[in-house]
């Protein structure tokens, strides 16, 4: 994982996993759609809080493809990358737990 500015962060391309970043405090873990370089604008989705349905609280629907749109009109905005290793560490974790869940619908 690397700290990157938003110049930086708005070269990287569609599918960086990233979270947005202070000293302290890091934000949702998303993946990256689009960079609107010109307006330091860019698209995701949500991977750590898919939530988008509440109505019934024994069946909460999950979308990961629900995209949003960032005006990041802070320019100092920071980030954190995930290098593909730490995306990999990442699914070999939740890999290894899946098996030891039991959770059913």
């Amino acid at each position: 994982m690397k700290v990157v500015t938003l110049e930086e962060f708005l070269q990287y391309p569609t599918g960086t996993i990233f979270c947005k970043f202070e000293p302290n405090r890091v934000e949702e873990l998303c993946i990256l759609h689009t960079s609107l370089i010109e307006s330091n604008d860019f698209t995701y989705s949500c991977v750590s809080n898919p939530i988008r349905e509440f109505d019934n609280w024994n069946k909460l629907y999950a979308d990961y493809d629900c995209v949003h749109r960032d005006g990041c009109f802070e320019l100092d905005q920071l980030f954190i990358v995930y290098t593909q290793q730490d995306v990999l560490d990442l699914i070999n974790i939740l890999t290894h737990y899946i098996d030891r869940t039991n959770i059913n619908d």
